[in-house]
């Protein structure tokens, strides 16, 4: 690849670690431009996307046959875009320098974002969007001009109210005059949903981050632990408990394995699993765990009726609102989105072929990037370890929440994966 093309790919991975926490819809500009570039390149004969793209093709070709079958329309297979980081750049001619200022950029813009989000936590700052409580229990509200409030949360136990003011119904916005308002919120999490729309959507992006930088200050630098603060404080923020708890899950198995004591963390994992239960269940925790394990339940109990009337082709792609919705319809479930599993919801509705696509995808990569890093060492290896440790976390999450094909969770992991196998293509 000529050099200025080189240069220009490196700049543009640059832009797109600057924009990934700050703007999903900017973030498109330099992937595109990357996309362009990298078919430039490959019509004069240079570099080649890596071949394993073809397994994202190929799952997405198995969810439009779904889709084709079941006569709904292509339109959702656009979120495949959100992927094309990977082969995008992939195509990077790196050495230790430029992925440096790569991690510094991202850690950076994020820990920005961090700031944004402490301040207004902490200062009492409202914006739609942004920060949907501020304090817990009963707190003062206070916007600058007519503001539209639209709760995120949409179960009786979570809503909103405020006094002296409109009362907030889930998918009612609402417009309030300039003024101060007293938010009585019944929510024990400050909800910090960044620039991502969802509070689940931030908690992906900083855990992400959170294992990717704690794994480079373990394994590599010192300083790079220095962004810890910021971004375990925005993951914390978010309070999206399944992503805070897989991040100290894998956190500790980091330290055991930095320590020499790998084999000692299943013994953490079952002391883990035998008190966690009854902090659970006699805490004031209780009542939230109990609602989300029965919530749950429910999805998961109608995901599996769901599943033998068309095991094969399932109900289409992303489909699953059609099923959902006469339940929620009813009162039975708090939302039509999904099924509060990953693996639930590709079984479902793409059938038995589609979830084995989704394992394959996942655990190949998760392979492919663990087994990079053992065949490298320094900066690279931590980078890469810390990358297939993001694709562990986001498969773990899985489990229990709706994670996969999420914009902002699919541009930044695919991001990280493209720098990584551009690490392992032996350029720079």
């Amino acid at each position: 690849m000529p050099l200025k093309v080189d240069t220009l790919l490196f700049y543009l991975a640059i832009l797109m670690a600057v924009l990934l926490p700050l703007s999903l819809s900017l973030s498109y500009v330099p992937l595109t431009l990357a996309l362009g570039l990298g078919l430039y390149v490959a019509l004069k004969g240079g570099r080649r996307y890596p071949r394993d793209t073809l397994l994202l093709f190929l799952l997405y070709l198995w969810r439009a046959i779904t889709l084709i079958l079941n006569h709904l329309p292509l339109k959702a297979l656009k979120d495949l875009y959100d992927k094309m980081p990977y082969p995008a750049f992939s195509l990077l001619n790196l050495n230790n320098r430029r992925l440096e200022a790569i991690l510094m950029t991202l850690g950076g813009s994020a820990s920005f974002v961090s700031l944004l989000g402490l301040t207004a936590a902490f200062s009492g700052a409202f914006r739609t969007g942004w920060v949907y409580t501020s304090c817990r229990g009963n707190c003062d509200l206070t916007v600058k001009r007519p503001t539209e409030v639209l709760p995120v949360v949409l179960t009786e136990r979570e809503r909103n109210f405020f006094v002296g003011g409109p009362e907030v119904r889930p998918g009612s916005p609402v417009r309030l005059k300039e003024g101060r308002y007293e938010e009585r919120r019944f929510f024990n999490f400050t909800s910090f949903v960044g620039f991502y729309d969802h509070k689940m959507h931030s908690g992906a992006v900083f855990g992400i981050l959170t294992l990717l930088y704690l794994t480079l200050g373990l394994f590599y630098r010192w300083y790079y632990l220095l962004l810890l603060p910021l971004l375990g404080a925005a993951l914390l923020l978010s309070g999206a408990k399944s992503y805070i708890l897989a991040v100290l899950l894998l956190a500790f198995g980091l330290l055991y394995s930095r320590m020499g004591r790998l084999r000692a963390y299943p013994h953490l994992l079952l002391a883990l699993l035998l008190l966690v239960p009854p902090i659970l269940l006699y805490s004031p925790l209780r009542d939230g765990f109990l609602w989300s394990l029965n919530a749950r339940l429910n999805f998961w109990r109608i995901g599996l009726e769901t599943f033998p009337s068309s095991p094969v082709f399932g109900v289409g792609y992303d489909n699953i609102s059609s099923v959902l919705r006469p339940y929620y319809v009813r009162g039975l479930v708090d939302n039509y989105a999904h099924l509060h599993s990953s693996y639930l919801n590709a079984l479902v509705e793409t059938g038995v072929v589609g979830l084995l696509l989704v394992l394959t995808v996942l655990l190949y990569f998760l392979w492919k990037f663990f087994r990079m890093a053992l065949k490298s060492s320094g900066l690279r290896r931590a980078y890469l370890l810390g990358v297939a440790l993001s694709i562990l976390l986001v498969g773990v999450v899985g489990t229990v929440e709706t994670n996969y094909d999420t914009a902002i969770l699919n541009l930044l992991l695919t991001f990280l994966m493209g720098v990584g196998s551009a690490l392992g293509s032996g350029r720079g």
